[in-house]
């Protein structure tokens, strides 16, 4: 009897242990923020080293007054990612929403990247500060 009622609790430690990751395996986490609902950083490099990197946000209406954006291209050396020259990019939106678009061109080709810095203000709280990196390969 007391092996039987080993066995029926290991099976329910097991059970147990398993469910919480299949109950959330399909959950998507969606940020919070004060003051935007959204921001979208975009980095793409066509074929012929054209670059265009498009920054957009979507703020929370009657609650954000604008955001400010800094981007910085970079392309990676030897293991070490350093600023392209010409590849840096600030600029301050006004409104709930906006959108800025950078275009270049790069004539090495290789691994790049964008490190970009994007505060969302308005009255929802603290100024909603996203940064990140995007990679891509001119090939």
């Amino acid at each position: 009897m007391k092996k039987i009622v080993i066995f029926l609790m290991t099976i329910c430690i097991a059970f147990v242990a398993v469910l919480p990751t299949y109950a959330f395996n399909d959950q998507e986490i969606i940020p919070y923020y004060n003051n935007a609902y959204s921001v979208n950083p975009q980095f793409v490099i066509n074929d012929n080293g054209e670059i265009t990197i498009k920054i957009s946000f979507e703020g929370k209406a009657g609650v954000c007054t604008g955001a400010s954006v800094d981007v910085q291209l970079q392309k990676n050396r030897f293991g070490l990612w350093s600023n392209v020259v010409d590849g840096e990019w600030h600029d301050n939106l006004i409104g709930e929403d906006g959108s800025v678009t950078y275009e270049t061109r790069v004539y090495l080709k290789g691994e790049y990247r964008i490190v970009y810095d994007i505060v969302v203000l308005g009255s929802g709280g603290s100024a909603d500060v996203i940064s990140g990196t995007i990679e891509q390969t001119y090939q």
